[in-house]
């Protein structure tokens, strides 16, 4: 247990990118400190599979929020970016900048590859580590709406309802239904990121505040219908490049933003003055004030106003969108990035061809057979 603590703690601090995956040509490259430049066969949808059940597993065995903190941030970017907007589809590389592209037929006579099949294996872990238990009662480890049924030591059933936009907002409403009366704890992960919370039990507030980075439990006896309101802290981020390099991401909860070509063309578009150079508005400790634009508009989840201030000391907004979003029509030229050097040149902002194939752009989706289909 402690090699795989470490392990996983080395990984953490050497290779991992602010999706939450690593690996080029499927090897360790120092991938935290090299994110922002272009890299190739990078962060392979198998390498973020089984970083993902290597977290659930640590998660099970030491009820430490970091691991579910981990495993939020893999599955709301690197794992969800991995898939096709239709889910019928994988891509087999990822990338922090270029152009999506579609796995290729590993293997024709069952029409898969290995990212096509393991890709659903980590959607199919968050039913199991979406709500779990500890020797003190249930623990939410996932916000997202739902209703999970789970027994305590006790024998008791406990059904706990989820109502909740999140990550679109931090209002997570959680209804508690034990099927008899009884004292046990309610365990809720407070997200690292998430400095200032609060939580309300049947309306009223509660004095004690959840801190970042551990379970807030909240013992009490229980009744049908008892609500629990928790709101978490959405304050987005301008995240520094850890190599130390000029380059900035934003980060607003789990979600990493992003450009994408179909918001912001590498020309200029829509700025005035006729300026090209322009800077993240954030202040020194790094917070910035993105706003929702746009919900599931044009195959985009979510797009964000994110302010810029340009090199007269004008200020501006621009328009980027969620990390998993980013170029997902899977069509040449629809590039994205994450990471930009501060200023930023519209006309300079995309790189192209980053795909594992050489010499390509945007591999056409694989012909699948019929007999595959109809199975």
């Amino acid at each position: 247990l402690d090699a795989c603590k470490n392990l996983v703690e080395n990984i953490i601090e050497d290779e991992l990118m602010i999706v939450g995956s690593a690996s080029s040509y499927e090897i360790w490259f120092n991938g935290k400190m090299r994110q922002t430049e272009p890299f190739f066969q990078g962060m392979e949808t198998c390498v973020t599979v089984t970083w993902i059940k290597l977290l659930y597993q640590m998660l099970r065995l030491t009820g430490d929020s970091m691991y579910a903190d981990e495993i939020e941030k893999s599955l709301y970017n690197a794992l969800i970016s991995s898939m096709t907007p239709d889910g019928t589809w994988w891509a087999y590389y990822n990338s922090l900048q270029g152009e999506r592209c579609y796995s290729h037929l590993q293997y024709d006579d069952v029409a898969l590859s290995c990212c096509v099949a393991n890709g659903p294996r980590a959607l199919l872990l968050v039913p199991q580590l979406y709500m779990m238990t500890d020797e003190n009662g249930p623990v939410v480890n996932i916000y997202e709406k739902g209703v999970a049924k789970l027994n305590i030591n006790s024998g008791n059933e406990i059904e706990i309802i989820q109502k909740t936009k999140y990550p679109v907002d931090g209002n997570i409403n959680i209804t508690v239904n034990p099927k008899k009366q009884e004292s046990f704890a309610v365990s809720l992960r407070i997200p690292a990121w998430s400095i200032i919370n609060s939580v309300k039990i049947n309306g009223e507030k509660l004095d004690q505040n959840p801190i970042a980075g551990t379970y807030f439990k909240i013992n009490r006896h229980w009744s049908k219908n008892d609500l629990i309101e928790l709101e978490l802290d959405m304050q987005a981020y301008a995240v520094k490049a850890p190599s130390g390099v000029e380059d900035l991401a934003i980060v607003k909860g789990p979600i990493v933003l992003s450009f994408d070509s179909r918001l912001v063309p590498e020309q200029r578009s829509g700025f005035n003055p006729p300026l090209y150079r322009y800077s993240f508005d954030a202040e020194v400790n790094g917070k910035i004030n993105v706003k929702l634009k746009e919900l599931n508009k044009d195959n985009i989840w979510l797009t964000f106003d994110v302010p810029l201030i340009d090199e007269s000391g004008a200020k501006h907004s621009i328009s980027l969108c969620d990390f998993a979003s980013a170029g997902n029509t899977y069509i040449s030229g629809n590039l994205f990035r994450v990471w930009v050097q501060q200023p930023f040149d519209l006309r300079h902002l995309y790189t192209k061809n980053l795909d594992w194939k050489a010499n390509a752009t945007v591999q056409e989706k694989p012909v699948i057979p019929e007999f595959y289909k109809k199975k």
